[in-house]
């Protein structure tokens, strides 16, 4: 997917959020101090402002901007930095998935909860950030959401690093205090 594909889902994600808020676009724009045609360009995926900026747009929308972030990062064709702690992992993964939900709602006209429903609760789940499922789970969650599972993965396999690494999850000692590892 090139920068122009993630433009246009970043501008289709922006641009649901507004019509679910019940937001005009010109409302909007007095209120996050930017141009009718600058955010007219942003919801059409023809430009990529600043992260101030969208942020101050999603803000002044009715949004929570950390669902919006990735989608921005992937827009301005940012890469996945180094590891992060725990919490700031899952919000990055729990937000990538909360913000591709804000682009497919676009696609479909409403959030898309026929395919929640049919996965038991599943989608719902891993989106109120009570559960990050196994990757064959969240590969085809990503694909119902029509994102880019490959641009997903560094983020859950990000998750799964930072359990390996928590404390509790090794013995005080490491590996040479545990007697038994099976």
């Amino acid at each position: 997917m090139g920068l122009s594909e993630h433009r246009q889902r970043l501008g289709a994600a922006v641009s649901f959020l507004m019509r679910m808020q019940d937001q005009a676009l010109q409302t909007v724009a007095r209120e996050a101090g930017v141009s009718a045609s600058s955010l007219s360009r942003l919801l059409a995926g023809q430009r990529v402002p600043d992260w101030p900026t969208v942020f101050t747009v999603v803000t002044a929308a009715g949004g929570r901007p950390e669902e919006f972030r990735l989608l921005w990062e992937w827009a301005r064709g940012h890469r996945q930095p180094g590891r992060r702690s725990a919490t700031a992992s899952l919000t990055r993964f729990h937000g990538a998935l909360r913000g591709l939900q804000w682009a497919a709602g676009r696609a479909n006209g409403r959030p898309d909860t026929t395919a929640d429903e049919a996965d038991g609760g599943t989608l719902a789940a891993v989106l109120s950030g009570e559960l990050v499922p196994d990757w064959a789970t969240t590969h085809e969650l990503v694909q119902q959401l029509g994102g880019n599972p490959e641009q997903v993965r560094p983020l859950w396999e990000d998750v799964q690093y930072t359990f390996l690494l928590a404390h509790d999850f090794f013995p005080d000692l490491g590996v040479r205090g545990a007697k038994d590892l099976t």
